[in-house]
């Protein structure tokens, strides 16, 4: 009877868990992830170890910048981020953080916003620092690392360097921009299968430590035809079994192409639409939710169709909606 009495390593009596829990409430969890709009918020509650992923039908959608949005958010309300980011990088991606940070605020004051893809003054770059640099929502400094490459291109070697840096920084949020990037066959091995294996040692860490990954996916439409007659198609994400079945939440980012003449490059509408196609903790919301793509802010915000045709964001300041077409 003494060693029936005895828990086993790594379980717990359900009849005792149950009587001490303490009572849980997901959606109020500070420790899950949080997205800046209340309605992409409360899809999917997506708790502190767990791999969520983010891909788009087309490439171009939007995904680093929304990616950015959300850890900048994060960043704020006291999580530790780390993002790699070698799809946009140095200069780039501190211009889109820029933007993101002041656009708002220029748009709203009558200075048209910010554009990243125009100049942006050494002090544009020291007042997005300077806005940042506050104490975040608990009190802690605002902490987030950019990094754009990694000392190794051997799998295992970037898998060691991953763990290390979490143990190092204590990053409670890791974005890996895109997951391609840090997959490497080894001899006899095929992409599928080397994929699958960094997969597991990513779902390994992030219940080891706590920290939630946000996984940057490809879709199968990237390599189809230009010529695809229906535009408003969604995609489907690309990669291994495994990617999908260890994802506690994927989401899907999509934006329609505008009709274009032959031979013109293809753009894509500001319209977008955020997509649950997995949850694992689904909260109260909607799982699609209409947003909209501003440039002079390089943010994205909730789409309302109204007669004023303007943005609703809830709590948030929403700038008038511009109908350029800056590239992504």
């Amino acid at each position: 009877m003494k060693a029936r009495a005895t828990p086993v390593v790594g379980f717990t009596s359900l009849l005792e868990r149950l009587r001490n829990t303490g009572g849980t409430d997901a959606g109020a969890d500070p420790n899950r992830l949080h997205m800046p709009i209340e309605q992409m918020d409360r899809m999917n509650y997506n708790p502190p170890g767990s791999i969520v992923v983010l891909y788009s039908t087309y490439t171009g959608t939007g995904k680093t910048i929304l990616a950015t949005q959300i850890m900048l958010h994060e960043a704020k309300r006291g999580q530790v981020v780390v993002v790699f980011s070698p799809e946009l990088r140095d200069e780039n991606y501190l211009a889109l953080v820029a933007a993101q940070t002041l656009g708002e605020r220029r748009l709203a004051d009558g200075r048209g916003g910010l554009d990243r893809a125009g100049a942006i003054l050494q002090a544009d770059y020291e007042e997005t620092a300077n806005t940042l640099d506050v104490p975040t929502l608990v009190g802690t400094p605002f902490t987030f690392y950019v990094g754009h490459s990694l000392p190794d291109t051997d799998t295992d070697k970037v898998l060691d360097f991953i763990e290390t840096t979490i143990r190092v920084t204590g990053c409670t949020r890791f974005v890996i921009d895109t997951l391609h990037r840090v997959v490497e066959k080894a001899s006899r091995e095929s992409q599928t299968e080397a994929e699958g294996r960094v997969v597991k040692a990513i779902e390994k860490m992030g219940i080891k430590y706590g920290t939630i990954f946000l996984l940057i996916g490809q879709s199968n439409k990237e390599a189809e035809d230009l010529k695809e007659a229906r535009r408003d198609s969604e995609g489907v994400l690309r990669g291994s079994r495994e990617l999908s079945d260890v994802a506690y939440g994927i989401y899907l980012l999509h934006r329609k192409r505008k009709p274009t003449a032959p031979g013109e490059n293809q753009i894509l509408e500001n319209d977008a639409m955020f997509k649950l196609t997995k949850d694992r903790g689904k909260g109260p919301g909607s799982s699609v939710v209409p947003l909209y793509y501003q440039p002079k802010t390089s943010k994205f915000y909730l789409r309302e169709n109204n007669e004023a045709g303007n943005m609703n964001t809830g709590s948030d300041n929403a700038p008038p909606i511009s109908n350029d077409d800056s590239p992504l």
